[in-house]
């Protein structure tokens, strides 16, 4: 097997676990936040671990498209998504004659950022660092030095292809 498939594999793997710290602290970042009433945005969050055309792996984030809302806030000036609010006014058993006073003062208003996106990224990355950093050095270095030592004798010198 090919050093940069066993490279990938391994850092696929270590892409996995940072995704699964993520999303952890992301849906407690929404917790913190408030940001939990229905659930249906913190059991949305998911992330897949992809390896891209150019053989990176690349994790991606999924979640309810207003978790952009959430995160980045809104702007004053358009009516937001009745619907949304008439289903979230529902799970927190607000009136539905106030859901049209609730979207006309988000219109007037908007809605103030919480940034728990990067503040999640933030945290997992500080979290993630100190432990991961020595493993990705290792796997590098480990899987490298490996395969330099398979293809050589003991005194260092390169096998010809024929002789591995």
């Amino acid at each position: 097997m090919a050093i940069v498939d066993r490279v990938n594999r391994g850092i696929e793997s270590i892409a996995e676990e940072f995704g699964e710290l993520l999303v952890t602290n992301l849906k407690q970042g929404l917790k913190d936040e408030g940001k939990s009433n229905s659930g249906s945005l913190v059991n949305s969050i998911r992330y897949t671990v992809k390896t891209n055309s150019d053989g990176k792996a690349v994790l991606a984030l999924e979640a309810e498209d207003y978790l952009r809302f959430v995160d980045k806030g809104r702007k004053p000036g358009t009516f937001p998504n009745i619907t949304a609010i008439s289903k979230w006014a529902r799970a927190k058993g607000i009136s539905q004659r106030a859901v049209f006073p609730i979207a006309k003062k988000i219109a007037d208003e908007g809605i103030e950022a919480t940034n728990v996106v990067s503040t999640s990224i933030d945290k997992t990355v500080k979290a993630f660092l100190p432990k991961y950093k020595k493993q990705l050095t290792d796997l590098l270095g480990v899987v490298i030095m490996k395969d330099i030592f398979n293809q050589t004798t003991t005194k260092g010198k390169i096998l010809p292809k024929n002789l591995r």
